[in-house]
């Protein structure tokens, strides 16, 4: 591994920067927490009762593009493509990922929805889709509203009421600051390592060679700055709730910002539009792995 080949003073601490896993994407655990907290931060009241023999049909005008949406009979066993291997799936469906464009598109920039669109196919979305497959992944595209570019495995968070009163107040607003997190494994690994310094001058004593010997599989698992396994809950671990994962991103010299592509939750989406103002819609925060700023970007849906 690159990352402990370097000096233990210039890596980063992940542990303190609050990431659990900067070198790959835990979508499963990312995936079931969501589907957990399904029930308590989607408002489920609000689906109507045959909403399962419900999906979104979608209808696009080539003048405009404006969409109109009707229900049809759902047919969920081909709107997924299921890896058999794992128990998440990415969202394939054009008639669903179109609805959820037109969802996170901002009001007055070339689209046109009904004031009740959102709340009534948000409903219809949780109960036809969800209820089949509440561990989707939905593939995104990512644009910064400033500066700052994403990077491989960021984080994208879903913001807080607060941050969007900042950001009305001050419109140069850069985005909160994550607080640096407590490293209790640190102590650890140090008293390890202090262990077994003073048992290697003890080289004549043979139970102090056995016990050297056994001791350094019991820190194998331990590096400092990185989380070892099991690791806690992904969706609260931050003070913002996980979203999704940044897959390729850098600056954009054609956009002249920063662009990226990732994957986020479907519930989580789902739940970020339910209470997200129109004029807001699909504004997300991303936290680079080195970095304790979160910065705002905008997300679109790509189909």
């Amino acid at each position: 591994m690159v990352y402990t080949r370097r000096p233990p003073a210039k890596r980063t601490n992940f542990i303190k920067h609050g990431v659990l896993a900067p070198f790959y994407c835990p979508w499963n655990p990312l995936t079931g927490e969501w589907q957990m907290r399904l029930p308590i931060g989607v408002e489920l009241s609000k689906v109507k009762p045959q909403i399962d023999e419900l999906e979104t049909k979608v209808k696009t005008s080539p003048n405009n593009e404006e969409m109109e949406f009707s229900a049809v009979n759902a047919e969920p066993e081909t709107t997924l493509e299921e890896d058999t291997r794992r128990d998440f799936s990415v969202l394939r469906s054009k008639k669903i990922l179109k609805m959820l464009s037109a969802l996170v598109a901002p009001v007055g920039h070339g689209s046109k929805r009904p004031s009740d669109l959102r709340s009534h196919d948000l409903s219809s979305l949780l109960g036809s889709v969800l209820s089949h497959f509440p561990r989707s992944l939905v593939w995104v595209r990512l644009s910064m509203v400033t500066k700052g570019s994403p990077e491989l495995h960021s984080l994208i968070c879903i913001p807080s009421e607060q941050d969007f009163l900042n950001l009305q107040k001050d419109k140069s607003f850069a985005g909160p600051l994550e607080p640096k997190h407590g490293d209790h494994f640190k102590k650890k690994i140090l008293k390890i390592k202090k262990d077994k310094k003073k048992k290697k001058v003890k080289t004549n004593d043979k139970t102090d060679r056995s016990d050297a010997t056994e001791e350094p599989s019991c820190s194998d698992d331990l590096t400092l700055g990185l989380w070892p396994s099991p690791l806690p809950e992904l969706t609260t671990h931050c003070r913002r709730l996980l979203l999704g994962y940044v897959t390729q991103g850098d600056f954009s010299m054609a956009v002249g910002s920063g662009e990226g592509l990732g994957f986020v939750s479907l519930t989580g989406l789902a739940h970020m539009l339910s209470g997200q103002p129109e004029d807001k819609a699909g504004l997300v925060l991303i936290r680079n792995l080195t970095s304790l700023q979160y910065r705002f970007a905008k997300l679109t849906v790509e189909v």
